[in-house]
């Protein structure tokens, strides 16, 4: 589709998603491929930017005697005719391009949107920057289109998949999913899509995935049998999915042949619209799916064009945008070399590449819209729910929204009194690998198992957790010991035999009166010191043993009443020398002499 212009924007869109190559002969120049298999959405988006451009040429305020043109070409879904399509654009669709003297020349096209994939869009990116010309892509989400050292030229007006993969966390932290199954579409698309989510993932500590698979692009019967069976067998009720709407029919017909419900499906933008999935033998596999959607507005005068194929005037429109990028281009000081402007009817890439880094208006619908310096758009997404009404319609309704602040922070806004659950309790599933530590216990993994995996073993005695989900359990101080439930330290009682018990009393009285006949006696053999009984019954050792049996007695008063430093310290030390002694000397005096 081609339409003339003094500015010429080029396109590709996809408008058949499938490509026939005529057999190879060697004997003559092959053919080109056969693109077939219509595309109604792929049309739909050529004729929307045909009605974009139409519109602005209507607007005398935007673009003033200057016509704006295209050229809009058919990827077919393949990257080989993608590729060929952006490389006739650059080079003028094939016919003889030739350079003047000075070896300048400008391609026939100043800026192309496009493409609907990530793949095709890496490819064609990398050629198109070495012009220096932009490329808008309404649909490739990979975060690895945000490296502005390999794309230096590429922007976007959706958000990135690193962006829907923190959208989806959001998600999942609000209903406490923490066990994951993930499964991904063999291309750039779903590994880069991946590699986000495990890094994020890993990052917020949120959570761990029970599988991550490779959905494979063809009809693989085998590959899909053992992905579902493995879905059939974990514990995880949570499947989320990054792939285009033909590999999820295709897993779908598997899944339903296998009967695997009680899943919660989350979709990313790539099939959440999905409209070929609303049939009646998926949606009691699929009803609930919770989806991160592309933001929606509508367009005036859209549906118009569409149906009749004919543009339909809207009004014109005044923006900050107009304002600025036509007093910058007017005016006698520009953003380039000497303070020049852009020539419009002999604009360069390059220089467009300049003033769409500056892109910054707001939408009548209040969105606002700029590219931040990867070229990204500023992020934003709606939160879609598959519902599945008693008389069998189906319903995709917006549910909440997800946007990063000024301050960079995801902010998740979700009615989720309104979520339509697939499930009997008609409220949100657990997926856990394991269950909360309670408080009095911690977590121990499982070995060779991912880290939302773990038993809950009770803290020993002396240590407690007072959390969930504790790694260590906490030593009491000198002066704690651990609860019954090993959940907080309590203060240790002291227990003491008190003088004004009974048992303190007779053991009091006990410990007194052999002390008291201890000095009796010893006072009996001071007396009689010199009598030839006590002189021969070795009164030094007599005299030790009656001293070591009295300190013995009084030793028993040091265990009674309430406990003192001093007293601790000196029961122990003062009753082992006392009662050594004592039997040291008995020994000895009992030792025969011979």
């Amino acid at each position: 589709m081609h339409k003339f212009g003094d500015v010429i924007l080029g396109a590709i869109f996809e408008m058949n998603f499938f490509t026939a190559f005529s057999e190879l002969y060697f004997t003559s120049e092959p053919n080109d491929p056969i693109c077939h298999g219509f595309d109604i959405l792929g049309f739909r988006q050529a004729q929307t930017m045909a009605f974009a451009v139409d519109e602005i040429n209507r607007n005398s305020k935007l673009l003033p005697n200057i016509s704006l043109g295209y050229s809009l070409y058919d990827s077919c879904s393949d990257l080989g005719i993608s590729f060929r399509a952006a490389l006739s654009m650059t080079s003028g669709r094939g016919e003889p391009f030739q350079l003047n003297e000075s070896c300048y020349g400008y391609p026939p096209v100043l800026a192309i949107v496009g493409d609907s994939s990530s793949t095709r869009s890496i490819a064609i990116s990398s050629i198109v920057s070495l012009y220096r010309l932009p490329m808008v892509s309404y649909f490739s989400t990979c975060s690895c289109l945000s490296d502005r050292m390999q794309f230096p030229s590429f922007f976007r007006t959706i958000p990135s998949d690193a962006f829907q993969v923190r959208a989806m966390l959001q998600i999942l932290r609000r209903f406490g999913w923490t066990w994951i199954g993930l499964l991904i579409s063999d291309d750039d698309y779903g590994r880069h899509a991946a590699h986000s989510f495990q890094s994020d993932l890993a990052q917020s500590g949120g959570g761990c995935l029970a599988y991550l698979e490779v959905l494979p692009w063809e009809k693989n019967v085998a590959a899909l049998q053992r992905i579902v069976g493995i879905m059939k067998k974990s514990t995880s009720r949570v499947v989320i999915v990054f792939a285009p709407e033909s590999n999820m029919l295709n897993l779908m017909e598997e899944v339903v042949k296998q009967n695997v419900t009680g899943l919660q499906w989350m979709a990313s933008e790539a099939w959440t619209a999905a409209k070929v999935l609303h049939t009646p033998s998926y949606m009691p596999f699929l009803a609930g799916t919770l989806g991160i959607a592309i933001r929606r507005g509508e367009i005036p005068g859209l549906r118009n064009f569409l149906l009749t194929i004919r543009p339909e005037t809207i009004g014109s429109q005044d923006s900050p945008l107009v304002k600025r990028f036509w007093e910058n281009v007017f005016q006698w000081s520009g953003p380039f070399k000497g303070q020049s402007c852009a020539n419009l009817q002999r604009i360069a890439p390059w220089q467009l590449l300049y003033y769409l880094g500056r892109v910054n208006f707001t939408t009548h619908f209040g969105d606002q819209v700029s590219f931040d310096e990867n070229g990204d758009a500023l992020p934003i997404y709606d939160v879609m729910n598959w519902m599945w009404h008693p008389d069998g319609s189906t319903e995709v309704k917006n549910m909440g929204e997800v946007k990063e602040l000024a301050s960079k922070v995801d902010h998740l806004i979700l009615d989720e009194d309104k979520i339509f659950w697939n499930f009997e309790s008609k409220k949100p599933p657990k997926s856990v690998c394991s269950e909360m530590c309670p408080p009095g216990t911690r977590m121990a993994r499982k070995k060779g198992e991912p880290v939302c995996c773990f038993d809950c073993i009770p803290c020993s005695e002396g240590k407690v957790s007072n959390g969930t989900d504790s790694t260590e359990c906490i030593s009491c101080p000198d002066d704690f010991w651990s609860s019954p439930q090993h959940d907080h330290c309590v203060p240790k009682s002291m227990e003491f035999l008190s003088y004004l018990e009974t048992l303190g009393i007779s053991l009091t009285t006990a410990s007194l009166s052999g002390a008291l006949l201890c000095t009796v006696v010893i006072g009996v053999f001071t007396y009689h010191r010199t009598t030839p009984v006590v002189r021969a019954n070795n009164s030094e050792l007599s005299f030790l043993i009656l001293l070591s049996l009295k300190l013995c007695f009084l030793c028993s008063l040091l265990f009674i009443g309430q406990p003192r430093l001093w007293t601790c310290k000196l029961r122990h030390a003062a009753f082992g020398i006392s009662f050594v002694l004592c039997v040291s000397c008995i020994l000895v005096k009992t030792m025969d002499p011979q």
